[in-house]
């Protein structure tokens, strides 16, 4: 780089300064070539500055003319510039040519914006409308990330207390509505916005006595934007009317992508600059959505917006490149229903940047062709002309898309693809100049725009395999119906018998398992009271131990009669039995009354007791 002139002159590189032509002289020269070596270090120049090949750095120069005659200024230079918006940026809409289709295709907005088509202006609130909150996004994420160049016109009436710039990756069905003074962009997570203040401060009057503009984003990509906190901002005070005189403005936010660093500006003055500002850094990704914000008071106002335009640097179809070519040639079972792994590309954008979102795969037009069988010397059945399939494309969502083969009809196929607006690839299968037709010709219809892809050793479509053999061997059935019947009666003869099986032993068992039920439930009953602890030789005590007995002595008889309760000598004890039972009931009965009026009297004793203490 070198430069010659007067008067001061500085220059810059990656914030060192490089040249010193300070001071007001006649024409000077100065130089300096970043390839060179220190004569006396031998250290290389680009070593001793940062710089790093293939990265990007600022360049600043400083001049001022102090003389009105004799001024000089002539820079020689082999830098150039970084690719970018301003170099390769393209135009993704402009609202000046939208009809209202192209606006509601285009644009997701609140209720609250209307679209003048006869005007080409969009209005965010009426007159009567107050405490709203509005938003307009563009219904695809842009490719922002690499740079972009946004600009529009504004009006604004009434107590509009500003709006807001804003980039977001959040889902616009799942938008969270916030009022003043948040502009809208409260909450959203993955975002930046830049805010424009109508009323950042106001006197006792309760007017507005000055404007601010600045940006905000949080720390991490997923934490939440706020404008009550203002994290990390920076600003610069607007000491002029923006709002509520009706005039227009014009605004332009411009960010770099390389070197990355934000600028603001209104009506062609620079109003803000940050330096580092690292986009893919706060939003996360590449793409984002982009739109405008804006809340109203308790006063009724509207804001106007026009012309509004973006810019970035969008996918370039020349520059896509194919993905996994070298992998080796893919087997699919020709079912109908399997899909092959399938062959990539990867989409680029002006600058060659790979881009990290989707939603191009209308872009891609893929079909697979069957290759020739070199031992028959034809293809499937015996047919001269290859079997072509179209291709399944899926969209990774990452930039990449795969076309993949999904057939019935087995065989070898080569696959032949391509990317670009309007892209068809171009081929007759019938007009073939050999037999069998080895010489099919694929180009696309617009060689200029549209990049042609292909793999020949693509894809083997294996035939389904057999199913495999039951272990269990298989029953001749004769043509006729008679052996069908055959089995079905010998099959409905042995149900029946085993039913009538069933209900035999029913009935036969039933009383069996009755006494057996009865005979365990007494035993249970015995064990019980034989471990319950008698007093002695007290009525209540006497008459339980003869229960006791007797019962132990049914419950021999009973198993020695084998449970059969209608045994004489058994029943006759069973009466007996109940009987002592019955009269133990009314002992214990009695006992237990007298011991409570016994119980009741000693308690009646202490209460005198006690009175009388």
């Amino acid at each position: 780089f070198k430069f010659s002139g007067d008067d001061d002159f500085w220059c810059f590189i990656n914030g060192k300064m490089v040249i010193d032509l300070g001071a007001t002289h006649g024409a000077l020269g100065a130089g300096i070539d970043l390839n060179a070596a220190i004569a006396d270090t031998g250290e290389n120049v680009s070593d001793i500055l940062g710089l790093v090949d293939g990265e990007v750095y600022t360049f600043d120069i400083f001049h001022a003319e102090r003389n009105e005659v004799d001024s000089n200024f002539k820079i020689t230079t082999t830098l150039f510039e970084a690719c970018n918006v301003l170099q390769s940026g393209t135009t993704v809409f402009n609202t000046s040519t939208f009809s209202q289709s192209d606006f509601e295709q285009t644009i997701l907005s609140t209720s609250q914006v209307t679209f003048n088509e006869a005007q080409k202006t969009m209005q965010m609130g009426f007159a009567g409308q107050r405490h709203n909150s509005y938003f307009m996004y563009t219904k695809n994420q842009e490719n922002v990330g690499r740079g972009f160049v946004s600009s529009f016109t504004f009006q604004a009436s009434g107590s509009t207390d500003g709006f807001a710039f804003v980039i977001h990756r959040q889902e616009l069905t799942n938008y969270p509505i916030s009022g003043a003074p948040y502009f809208n962009f409260k909450n959203i997570k993955n975002s930046f916005a830049v805010v424009f203040d109508f009323c950042k401060t106001r006197d006792s009057n309760n007017f507005c006595i000055s404007q601010e503009v600045s940006v905000h984003y949080p720390d991490t990509p997923d934490d939440r934007n706020t404008a009550k906190l203002r994290t990390r901002r920076s600003y610069d005070h607007v000491f002029r009317k923006l709002a509520r005189n009706e005039s227009v403005e014009i605004l332009i936010i411009y960010y770099g992508g390389k070197p990355d660093f934000l600028e603001v500006y209104i009506d062609d003055s620079l109003f803000l600059r940050e330096s580092d500002f690292r986009m893919t850094e706060i939003i996360g990704s590449l793409g984002g959505h982009v739109g405008i914000t804006a809340t109203s008071s308790d006063i009724s106002s509207d804001l106007v917006f026009s012309d509004w335009v973006l810019n970035t640097v969008e996918v370039e179809n020349k520059n896509t490149e194919q993905g996994n070519v070298t992998s080796g040639i893919q087997t699919v079972i020709a079912d109908g229903e399997s899909q092959s792994s399938g062959y990539s590309l990867i989409t680029k954008d002006g600058c060659l940047n790979q881009l990290d979102s989707g939603s191009l795969d209308e872009r891609v037009k893929a079909v697979y062709l069957e290759k020739v069988n070199t031992t028959t010397g034809t293809y499937t059945n015996g047919s001269l002309v290859p079997f072509e399939e179209s291709a399944t494309v899926v969209d990774n969502d990452d930039g990449t898309y795969h076309a993949t083969l999904v057939t019935e009809n087995a065989g070898e196929y080569s696959v032949f693809y391509t990317f670009g607006d309007q892209c068809e690839l171009v081929y007759d299968i019938n007009s073939c100049s050999s037999d069998p037709c080895s010489d099919v010709v694929v180009t696309v219809n617009d060689p200029v725009n549209c990049v042609l892809m292909s793999v020949f050793d693509a894809v083997i479509a294996v035939p389904v395999p057999p199913p495999t053999p039951s272990p269990v061997s298989n029953i001749d059935i004769p043509d006729d119906n008679s052996q069908l019947v055959k089995i079905a009666s010998s099959t409905g003869s042995i149900l029946f018998l085993a039913a009538l099986v069933g209900v035999f032993m029913f009935v036969r068992y039933q009383r069996r398992w009755s006494r057996e039920k009865k005979f365990v439930a007494d035993g249970k009953r015995y064990i019980l009271e034989a471990n319950t602890e008698l007093a002695g030789d007290d009525p209540l005590s006497v008459t339980t131990s003869q229960v006791m007995a007797t019962s132990a002595e049914i419950l021999r008889r009973a198993a020695a009669a084998e449970a059969d309760p209608k045994t004489a000598a058994i029943m006759k004890l069973k009466l007996q039995n109940e009987e002592m039972r019955e009269a133990n009931r009314m002992k214990k009965k009695a006992l237990d009354y007298e011991a409570g009026r016994e119980a009741k009297r000693a308690i009646q004793r202490a209460k005198r007791d006690r009175m009388e203490l």
